[in-house]
């Protein structure tokens, strides 16, 4: 009975063993190299639970605009929010909400969930943004109505509202936004909001410039977070990568803001707790208003990874005024990839007006296809089509103010397929506009562990004919 146990207790061993190492998930903040895959598995995790549609609610907009622009937010949170808002106005009995912040998160959440803050159930969220008094009144409330009105529309223009947010930098190029004194929080949401104009206005881009030095100077030179009131946080460091890929530049790339060999999406992910949760100074205590500014960081970069529009422009969620254009020939036809030929599709549109073609909701890269005039006339080549699997297709042809859509049949697959040329990724997969593939590292994660699985067999197998010779 005690060889029995004893053979027992080696197998058990074994299997905890096995649990552990199956069991890690979480890449450690020495590992983690801020690569796209490592990116994904960490929002993943900071949205892997779903909340109720009552949280989707109006005091909530920081949470529910992270959700909204991870493309995480359902129908009936987006109609739960939107209800909310107007519930919440109608029992105020008033026409917006009393300051600029508030009106101006409001509406940033609504152009994030595709809604209409100009149009929410008859009241008119964007026009009291306009108003330069109200509007003006300190840094906070000023710059979070320049960044709203940018999300409802990307060629806005306020110059009166730049004027006097530069009136808030300081010789140092940090901006104060307190009255004490230039603090990196305070520069680097300035610098979010001046962002749009940072290519159109001289001024503009000589306080950014500046300004991005100041902040540069404001890391700590061991954990390579930023500095705000004597201690290294992951707010600061939160902010300070907003306004980076908010001006299109790469944190993890800029020497400037890199210190003992960890860029700032490394010394943020130093503050991770786990389960979706950032503590302020440390990576042990969570901290609720660290954790809604992090994640919005982390989400900010994956979207610059992927090629997407900045955290605050949002116009990649306007739709254009929908048209659908008839389709003059190629409706409904059928393929024969066996023969020789070609796909075409006559549209009446104007030439004009053409932006490009999907198969199947993927853009196709336009080497594969011409575009004539005759109305709009786009043609695939042979060898594009030969790739095509058999069964149905959808092809989209899209214009500035609409598209149309045509079925294909292929009738049957071609035995000897050439190459699947390259298409264009959507937005969603791409690392980059030009759909050029782009190698990362996997994060250890469980998938790495069918080797330690062999190796743990190995060892029960050996226990198992050990306590055999033993007995």
């Amino acid at each position: 009975m005690r060889k029995t146990n004893k053979l027992m207790a080696i197998v058990l061993s074994c299997v905890m063993a096995l649990s552990v190492l199956l069991g890690a998930q979480n890449v450690s903040a020495a590992e983690f190299s801020a690569s796209k895959a490592e990116m994904e598995v960490l929002l993943k995790e900071c949205y892997d639970s779903n909340p109720a549609e009552e949280n989707f609610a109006y005091g909530n907009e920081w949470h529910i605009l992270n959700y909204a622009r991870s493309g995480a937010v359902t129908e009936a949170q987006k109609k739960a929010y939107c209800d909310s808002v107007v519930e919440t106005l109608k029992s105020s009995e008033k026409t917006s909400f009393d300051y600029a912040s508030e009106n101006a998160k409001v509406v940033l959440i609504l152009n994030a969930m595709k809604c209409d803050p100009a149009n929410m159930g008859g009241y008119n969220l964007v026009e009291p943004l306009k108003n330069e008094a109200s509007a003006t009144a300190d840094m906070y409330g000023l710059m979070y109505a320049m960044l709203a009105l940018y999300s409802t529309d990307a060629n806005a223009s306020f110059p009166a509202y730049v004027d006097k947010l530069l009136t808030f930098q300081k010789a140092s190029g940090g901006f104060d936004g307190y009255g004490f004194g230039e603090d990196p929080d305070s520069t680097a949401m300035a610098i979010q909001a001046l962002a749009p104009f940072y290519n159109k206005d001289t001024r503009v881009k000589s306080a950014v410039d500046a300004g991005v030095t100041y902040l540069a100077s404001q890391m700590d030179s061991g954990t390579g977070a930023i500095v705000s009131w004597g201690t290294p946080n992951s707010n600061s460091t939160a902010q300070v990568i907003l306004a980076l890929t908010g001006l299109g530049m790469n944190p993890t790339k800029d020497a400037r803001f890199c210190a003992n060999g960890k860029n700032l999406i490394q010394a943020l992910y130093g503050f991770y707790c786990g389960k979706g949760e950032f503590g302020y100074d440390n990576a042990t205590t969570a901290n609720a208003l660290a954790s809604v500014q992090s994640v919005q960081a982390m989400i900010a970069y994956h979207r610059l990874l992927n090629g997407q529009t900045t955290f605050y422009d949002m116009s990649d969620l306007r739709q254009p005024a929908v048209h659908q254009y008839p389709v003059l020939e190629g409706a409904s036809q059928t393929v024969d990839v066996t023969k020789e030929g070609t796909l075409s599709i006559r549209i009446d549109c104007p030439i004009e007006k053409f932006v490009g073609v999907e198969m199947d909701g993927v853009t196709v890269d336009p080497k594969y296809y011409t575009v004539t005039s005759g109305s709009t006339i786009v043609t695939f080549i042979s060898d594009y089509v030969k790739t095509l699997k058999a069964g149905a297709h959808a092809v989209t042809v899209n214009f500035t103010d609409g598209s149309a859509t045509v079925d294909v049949t292929v009738a049957k697959k071609n035995n000897n397929p050439a190459k699947k040329p390259q298409t264009n990724t959507t937005t969603a997969q791409q690392g980059g506009t030009s759909g050029a593939t782009q190698e990362v590292k996997s994060p250890k994660t469980g998938e790495e562990f069918p080797v330690a699985m062999c190796v743990m067999m190995v060892l029960m197998a050996g226990a198992v004919v050990y306590a055999g010779k033993r007995a």
